[in-house]
């Protein structure tokens, strides 16, 4: 519980800007994901990275960071719901696929099956509801509260 309690509220701190999504579940709007994901043949995944920044992360907690280096750090660590493609559409990175309802109160997200966390285990519907209801509960505490303030309650619909 402990372990899905803090993953989850990573979770949620790089998927709230999926909120912010125009109001609309026209499909006009969505890309696929798998469009803009190109490996060169011959570069097999794994290895080191370095990357030298300018500046020191102070925390890498998803609700109180407030430098770029952190959100750098934070973008290349965690998947959020959605993603904004270059072509200024949205694409699925752990939701396949998403719906609004006609008054834009509802949102609906079906995460991927092959979806999980960085141990292996799957990411759930249960994940996603529990990190946007502890979001609602404790936004006012965070650099989300703008956000958290419009949110009811979510719940697993499909688990």
């Amino acid at each position: 519980m402990k372990r899905n309690r803090l993953l989850s509220l990573i979770l949620v701190g790089m998927t709230l800007f999926s909120i912010l999504l125009p109001v609309s579940s026209a499909d006009t709007n969505k890309a696929n994901i798998f469009n803009y994901i190109h490996r060169e043949s011959g570069i097999k995944p794994g290895g080191t990275f370095k990357w030298p920044m300018m500046g020191e992360a102070n925390t890498l907690n998803p609700f109180t960071y407030t430098s770029s280096w952190e959100a750098m750090i934070l973008d290349n660590v965690y998947d959020t719901l959605t993603i904004m493609t270059p072509d200024m559409k949205y694409a699925g990175r752990l939701a396949e696929d998403w719906s609004v309802s006609e008054d834009g109160k509802v949102w609906t997200f079906k995460i991927f099956k092959n979806a999980t966390w960085h141990d292996g285990k799957p990411v759930t519907a249960e994940d996603v509801a529990f990190t946007y209801n502890l979001l609602a509960e404790i936004g006012n505490q965070t650099r989300f509260a703008d956000v958290a303030a419009v949110i009811d309650k979510a719940e697993a619909v499909d688990t």
